[in-house]
């Protein structure tokens, strides 16, 4: 991380000699002024660019790790659910002899236009949380 902020600042500083050299070029009447006044924000500059890009980094790493959280947190509550929907079947089973899964199914879908997608069977949604918490880990760990 230090190594990548002499970087910018090294760039920094280029890339306001060069603005310097250049516009010195091309505006000979307010050479002088300019220059000064260059010379006297160049260490403001050089100092405000890495810290504005170090914010800028720190920032982006946690929103990502905000949302990976809550992508986690989304699928440990499907897996919740799912267990708690097979734990309903099996109540339904014993009291009526019929699991009602897809009564209920079928009633959430035409009242509330709800439905069940096919991506997020109890299996799949197994994996991704697995992937997910794998990644929660490596940008905990950098």
């Amino acid at each position: 991380m230090i190594n990548t902020f002499t970087i910018i600042q090294t760039e920094t500083i280029q890339l306001f000699h060069t603005a310097v050299d250049f516009l010195a070029h091309y505006l000979p009447v307010a050479k002088p002024y300019f220059i000064a006044i260059m010379k006297y924000l160049q260490p403001m500059f050089t100092a405000l660019v890495p810290t504005y890009a170090g914010y800028y980094f720190l920032m982006r790493r946690l929103e990502k790790g905000k949302i990976v959280k809550e992508l986690k947190d989304a699928y440990q509550d499907l897996i919740f659910y799912q267990e708690l929907e097979a734990q309903h079947v099996m109540e339904h089973k014993k009291e009526s002899g019929k699991s009602k899964k897809n009564t209920i199914r079928d009633r959430v879908r035409n009242e509330k236009g709800l439905y069940l997608t096919a991506n997020n069977t109890p299996g799949d949604v197994k994996r991704k949380l697995e992937k997910v918490i794998a990644l929660d880990l490596k940008i905990n760990k950098e």
